[in-house]
C-alpha cells in the first residue's frame, strides 16, 4: 500500500468530512490512483480537473484548492516540466500568503501549516528542489514572507516561527549557510526562539551566526555586534551569566566607540546590558 505524504492525507480527509466536498472525491482518487501507478502524465491531467473542480467549487482560497495546486506541483517537477512547476510552486506560496495576510492579525493557521508541509517536500525531494533556486532569485519572495513572520510574532507566534524557519531553510538550500542572506535570516529565526522562549533551540543557531559573522566582518561590525548580543541573551537565558555580562559589555563598549552613545544599537546594547546587570 502506497504511503502519501502528509498534504495528501490532509486532503483525503476533508474531501471525507466536508460535504460540499463529497463530489470532488472520486476526480482526486483518480489522480491519486494514477500517481500511485507512476502514470505521471495521465496523474497531471487528473490533478488539473481536480483543481479546477475545487476552485471552481469552493474557491480559490479554500483549502482543498490549496492541496490540489500542492498535488499538480508535485506532479509537474517529478515530470521535469520545470516551468509548470515553477508557476504552481509561486502560484502556492502567493495564495497561501495571502491568504495568511488577509487575516491579520491572527493569520491563518491551515495555510501556515500548508506552507510548511511545501517548503518541507520542497527542500527533501530531490525532484522538486530544482523550484528553489528560481524563486529565491526574486529577493521580494522571501524579503516579504520574513516581514510577515515579524508581524506575526504577536498574535500567532506558531507561524511566525513557521514562516521565519522557511525563509533560513531556503536561504540554507540556496546560497549557502555562510551567505550574508542566511545569516540574516538565521538571526531573525534564531531571535523568534529566544521570543517564543525556546532558549536551548536558538542557543546553537545563535552562536554560529555570531561566530561566522566575527569570522567574516570582525567584532567591530554592526551586523557582529547584533549577533554578539543575542548571543549574550542566549548565553543568560540558559544560565551562564558571567559569559553573557562580559560579551554584553564589549557590544556595548564597541558600539559606544563606534557609532556614538545616541546611535540605535549603542542605546539598545546598553539597556540590554542593564538588564542583565539586574538579574535579567
Amino acid at each position: 500500500m502506497t504511503t502519501h505524504p502528509p498534504y495528501l492525507i490532509k486532503l483525503e480527509r476533508l474531501l471525507e468530512s466536508e460535504p460540499s466536498a463529497i463530489p470532488l472525491s472520486p476526480i482526486y482518487r483518480r489522480a491519486a490512483q494514477l500517481v500511485d501507478q507512476n502514470d505521471l502524465i495521465n496523474a497531471r491531467v487528473a490533478a488539473k480537473e481536480c483543481l479546477a473542480a475545487c476552485v471552481n467549487t469552493l474557491g480559490d482560497a479554500h483549502s482543498l484548492s490549496f492541496l490540489s495546486r500542492f498535488l499538480c506541483f508535485t506532479i509537474s517537477a517529478k515530470l521535469g516540466d520545470a516551468d509548470e512547476a515553477d508557476l504552481l510552486f509561486i502560484q502556492l506560496v502567493n495564495a497561501l500568503i495571502f491568504s495568511i495576510t488577509l487575516n491579520l492579525p491572527n493569520g491563518d493557521a491551515n495555510a501556515a501549516e500548508l506552507f510548511d508541509q511545501l517548503l518541507s517536500a520542497t527542500l527533501t525531494d530531490s525532484s522538486l528542489k530544482s523550484v528553489l533556486p528560481r524563486f529565491d532569485q526574486d529577493n521580494d519572495n522571501l524579503k516579504s514572507i520574513c516581514e510577515l513572520g515579524i508581524i506575526l510574532m504577536q498574535n500567532a507566534p506558531k507561524q511566525a516561527r513557521c514562516l521565519l524557519k522557511a525563509v533560513l531553510d531556503v536561504r540554507t538550500a540556496t546560497k549557502g549557510i555562510e551567505h550574508e542572506e542566511t545569516l540574516l535570516a538565521a538571526h531573525n529565526f534564531g531571535t523568534t526562539l529566544m521570543t517564543l522562549g525556546e532558549f536551548q533551540l536558538a542557543k546553537p543557531l545563535i552562536e554560529q551566526t555570531f561566530r561566522l559573522r566575527l569570522g567574516s566582518n570582525g567584532f567591530a561590525n554592526l551586523l557582529t555586534l547584533r549577533s554578539a548580543g543575542a548571543y549574550a541573551g542566549v548565553l543568560f537565558k540558559t544560565g551562564d551569566k558571567a559569559a553573557a555580562l562580559l560579551l554584553q559589555q564589549n557590544v556595548f563598549l564597541t558600539s559606544m566607540a563606534i557609532n556614538g552613545e545616541t546611535h540605535p544599537q549603542t542605546r539598545i546594547a546598553e539597556n540590554n546590558l542593564a538588564k542583565m546587570e539586574k538579574g535579567g
